[in-house]
């Protein structure tokens, strides 16, 4: 891991520290949606929580969840998550994933 990450990773925080949350919430998401197995959708789901935490209208991150939860059947969460978006972003494209 190069020096940038690192301190990215002890500082907890900022634009890059959120970047790296949602990065790696996608990463694990891609695995998951690649091996169904259950611990890499708790884990992406934990870092798009994270990137939320520290940025809570990122439409990057709330889309990573909203997809998380739709692909995982999980249709009251991806609800809750779509109504978010559309609070923002009434004409966002990932509000298909979900019948509205």
């Amino acid at each position: 891991m190069d020096d940038i990450s690192v301190s990215l990773i002890s500082r907890g925080k900022g634009l890059g520290y959120v970047r790296l949350m949602f990065s790696m919430g996608e990463f694990y998401h891609a695995a998951w949606m690649k091996t169904r197995t259950t611990p890499f959708a708790a884990r992406a789901e934990t870092f798009y929580r994270q990137c939320l935490a520290l940025s809570p209208h990122r439409p990057e991150c709330l889309r990573g969840l909203l997809s998380l939860y739709a692909a995982g059947g999980r249709k009251e969460e991806a609800r809750v998550v779509a109504d978010e978006i559309a609070r923002f972003w009434p004409a966002d494209p990932s509000l298909s994933v979900i019948s509205r």
